[in-house]
């Protein structure tokens, strides 16, 4: 278990410090808003609030996910179940003039070099419970073990708050609608 977490901070790392590297690099417009797609869900009143560490974001999960111990930039860490799923929580400076847009172009390119079996399967931005956020759903295979990833990107305050659902690639879907229900409830102050 450990193993998979380390390699979902590893994956995360990477990703940010690509998107520093090409952070000038792209200049395409950006989006509207129009067009991005809400992710609807609903928290049930049974989960209970967590916070972020010193960041004061909190969200709300089932109450039997676990909290695990944190590490550098991951200021929340929760284990969903005793096939080692986990949602955590990574906030780090934004690079300056970063935006949404460029965090959804660079996906590919910001981890295919870096991790083997890497593949991108969505990288959109969509409303999350009224404020906008990348999403970027990928699988890859870290250590030997194939994963796959939903991370969600949140730019406030000239920071990056990514909340990432990672799993076996086979055990990604069971326990996707609940992450969205996490998510929804994320609150970046």
């Amino acid at each position: 278990m450990p193993r998979r977490i380390a390699a979902s901070v590893l994956l995360v790392t990477a990703f940010v410090s690509s998107c520093k590297r090409s952070a000038d690099q792209d200049s395409r417009p950006a989006g509207g808003q129009n067009d991005e797609p809400e992710l609807v869900a609903t928290t049930p009143s049974d989960f209970v609030e967590h916070i972020a560490g010193d960041t004061g974001v909190t969200l709300r999960a089932p109450k039997a996910w676990r909290a695990a111990p944190c590490r550098g930039n991951t200021k929340l860490n929760l284990i969903a179940d005793e096939l080692g799923r986990s949602v955590n929580l990574v906030v780090v400076p934004s690079p300056e003039s970063w935006t949404l847009e460029r965090t959804v172009q660079t996906a590919d390119t910001g981890l295919a070099g870096q991790f083997p079996g890497f593949k991108l399967h969505k990288a959109d931005i969509i409303r999350l419970g009224g404020q906008r956020a990348a999403r970027i759903v990928y699988e890859a295979v870290p250590n030997d073990l194939k994963l796959r990833f939903c991370q969600l990107f949140i730019l406030k305050n000239d920071k990056q708050h990514i909340l990432t659902y990672t799993a076996r690639f086979d055990d990604f879907d069971e326990l996707l609608p609940t992450f969205e229900q996490v998510a929804v409830s994320v609150r970046v102050p």
